[in-house]
C-alpha cells in the first residue's frame, strides 16, 4: 500500500526534497552562502541589475546567453533583497527536480520502480560533481530537463509501440524546443532531431494528418516563450542587437571552433570533440562506454536497426553540439543525458554477474529506508567531492575577498562612482562595490579573440583614454601590457593603482582615476 503512495505523490515530494536540499547544501546561490563569484552567473546578474536599471539586453549591455537567462536573472535581481544572487535558488531547485524526475522516468521504462528510485540519487551525485556543477546557476541546467523529456520520448515510443506521443506531450516538447532556441541555442540539436524523430513515427502509425497536426501543437507551444521576447524586443527596437550578438557573435566569434574552417570544425567535433569531452571524468568515460554497450546488449538495445538509429541519432546530436565548442567543466554538462541509459545498462550487466540480485525485492517502508539511506549516503559523497561548503558563512566568517577588495570603491563619498572591467572576468566585483551597473556595454572579458571582435577591447579603449569611468579593475601588470593598445600609457597617465589582489593564480589591480 506505501508502494503505491510512494510512486503517485511520496515520490515526487521525495525528489523535490532531495534536489532542495543538495542545492541549498551546494548550491552557491544559496541562502547559506556569500554572494557567489563565478564569471558565468556574475555575468548573468550583472546583465539582469542593468536591466532593472532600465537597461535594454544586447543593446545597452552585452551577454553571450539567450534572453531567457537574462529574463530569470532580471527576476532574480528583483525578487532578491539587496539585488542579491540567493532568489535564484528556486530555479536551481526546479530545475534540478526536472532533470531527477525525467531521469527517473528513463530508467523506469526498462527498471522496476525499486532500481530505478535507488540509482536516482547515484545520478544527482554524478551531475552535480563539482568539475560539472561549479557552484550552479550554469545556463546548461535549465536545458536539461528538455533533453532528457525529449530523450524520454523517443525511448517509450521504442520501448512501447502502441503508446504513441499525445498531442499535450508534442505542445510541451514545442515549450522546450523554444526555450533551449532562447536560452542556449546550441543546445538544440539533440531535443531538434528527437522530434524529428517522433514525427516519422507518429507519420508511420497515423499517417500525415496526424503528423501535422502534432506539429502545430509544437509549435503553438514554442509561442510560449518566444512571445515574451518578441514583446521585450519590439517594446525596446532592439530585433536587430538580437539577431546580431546573440546569434551572429555566438556563431562566428564564441568558441575555438568557429576559427576553424567548419567542415573540419563538424568534423573534430563530430570525432575528437566527443571522445575529449567523454574522457574528461571518470564517471562520465564509464557512463559512455555502459552507453554505447547499450546499442547491442541489454534491455536498451532495440531489434529492428531502425529503432537504434533512431535513439542514436538525438544523442549523437546532443554529444556533437556539447562537443563542436571545444570546451571542458561545466560545458560538458549535458553529456550526462547518457547516464540514464547507462545506469539502465549497468544494472542489468550487475545483475547477469551476481543472479541472486534478480530477486532481491524491497517493498513499502523498507524501500523508503532503503531510499532514504542511500540519498543521504549519497549526498555525504557529494559533500566530500564538492568545496562549495567552504565557501558559507557558517564556517567561514571572513567575507569573499573580492568584498574587501573593491571596498574603496562601496565607501566612495561620490555614490555614482563609475567602474569598469578591463580583460577581467565579472567574478561579483560591480555586486560588491555597491551594485555598480557597468558603463559600458562591453563589461566583462569573453572567450572571444580580439580580431575576431575588436569592438570589444575598442569600446574599453575609449573609455580609458577619455577618463570616463572613476575606477578600473584589471589584471596585474596590463598597465605594462598591450601596447599595440597603448593602454599602459594611458593607464600610467589617467589612474593610480590603489589596491592590489591575488586570487587563485590570478593578480587584480584596482585603478582609481586621477584628480
Amino acid at each position: 500500500m506505501l508502494g503505491k503512495r510512494l510512486r503517485r505523490w511520496l515520490w515526487p515530494t521525495a525528489l523535490t526534497i532531495l534536489a532542495a536540499i543538495a542545492n541549498i547544501l551546494y548550491s552557491g546561490v544559496s541562502f547559506i552562502y556569500y554572494p557567489i563569484t563565478l564569471p558565468n552567473p556574475n555575468c548573468y546578474l550583472t546583465v539582469g541589475r542593468a536591466m532593472a536599471a532600465g537597461k535594454v539586453m544586447y543593446k545597452d549591455i552585452f551577454g553571450q546567453k539567450g534572453p531567457w537567462t537574462y529574463f530569470l536573472h532580471w527576476f532574480t535581481i528583483t525578487i532578491t533583497p539587496n539585488q542579491g544572487d540567493y532568489g535564484y535558488l528556486i530555479f536551481d531547485i526546479f530545475f534540478t527536480v526536472l532533470i531527477l524526475w525525467f531521469a527517473y522516468k528513463i530508467m523506469r521504462l526498462y527498471l522496476s520502480f525499486q532500481w530505478s528510485a535507488l540509482l536516482t540519487p547515484v545520478y544527482l551525485v554524478l551531475i552535480m560533481q563539482p568539475y560539472f556543477y561549479p557552484m550552479g546557476d550554469t545556463v546548461e541546467i535549465t536545458c536539461m530537463p528538455v533533453m532528457l523529456a525529449a530523450i524520454y520520448l523517443v525511448l517509450r515510443q521504442v520501448r512501447q509501440p502502441d503508446r504513441l506521443v499525445h498531442w499535450w506531450e508534442s505542445g510541451l516538447l514545442g515549450v522546450g524546443l523554444s526555450w533551449i532556441l532562447w536560452t542556449k541555442f546550441s543546445l538544440i540539436l539533440l531535443p531538434g532531431v528527437a522530434t524529428l524523430v517522433l514525427i516519422t513515427y507518429v507519420w508511420r502509425a497515423q499517417g500525415a494528418p496526424e503528423a501535422l497536426r502534432h506539429i502545430i501543437w509544437g509549435v503553438i507551444g514554442a509561442l510560449l516563450p518566444t512571445i515574451p521576447v518578441i514583446i521585450y524586443f519590439a517594446v525596446n527596437h532592439a530585433f536587430s542587437y538580437l539577431f546580431h550578438y546573440y546569434f551572429v557573435v555566438n556563431l562566428t566569434a564564441y568558441s575555438p571552433a568557429s576559427r576553424m574552417i567548419l567542415p573540419l570544425a563538424i568534423l573534430r567535433g563530430m570525432t575528437y570533440g566527443i571522445f575529449h569531452n567523454l574522457t574528461s571524468n571518470w564517471g562520465l568515460g564509464i557512463a559512455g562506454v555502459l552507453f554505447f554497450l547499450s546499442f547491442f546488449v541489454g534491455p536498451v538495445a532495440p531489434r529492428r536497426w531502425g529503432d537504434r538509429l533512431a535513439i542514436f541519432l538525438p544523442f549523437f546530436a546532443g554529444l556533437f553540439a556539447v562537443a563542436y565548442p571545444q570546451y571542458g567543466g561545466h560545458y560538458v554538462y549535458p553529456d550526462w543525458v547518457i547516464a540514464p541509459i547507462a545506469a539502465v545498462t549497468g544494472a542489468w550487466l550487475l545483475v547477469k554477474a551476481f543472479p541472486m540480485l534478480k530477486g532481491w525485492q524491497l517493498a513499502g517502508r523498507h524501500l523508503g529506508f532503503a531510499w532514504t539511506g542511500v540519498a543521504f549516503t549519497l549526498l555525504l559523497v557529494l559533500a566530500s567531492l564538492n568545496t562549495t561548503p567552504r565557501q558559507s558563512w557558517l564556517y567561514n566568517k571572513d567575507k569573499p575577498v573580492f568584498d574587501q577588495f573593491v571596498a574603496p570603491i562601496r565607501k566612495d563619498p561620490n555614490q555614482d562612482a563609475s567602474l569598469m572591467l578591463y580583460n577581467v572576468m565579472d567574478q561579483g566585483f560591480y555586486y560588491f562595490a555597491g551594485n555598480k551597473i557597468p558603463p559600458t556595454r562591453y563589461f566583462t572579458h569573453y572567450n572571444i579573440k580580439d580580431k575576431q571582435f575588436p569592438e570589444l577591447k575598442q569600446n574599453l579603449n575609449k573609455r580609458l583614454r577619455a577618463r570616463s569611468v572613476d575606477y578600473v579593475i584589471t589584471r596585474h601588470g596590463t598597465a605594462r601590457k598591450y601596447r599595440k593598445f597603448k593602454v599602459a600609457k594611458v593607464i600610467k597617465k589617467n589612474y593610480r593603482l590603489i589596491k592590489t589582489l591575488p586570487y587563485w593564480g590570478m593578480t587584480y589591480d584596482l585603478y582609481q582615476a586621477k584628480k
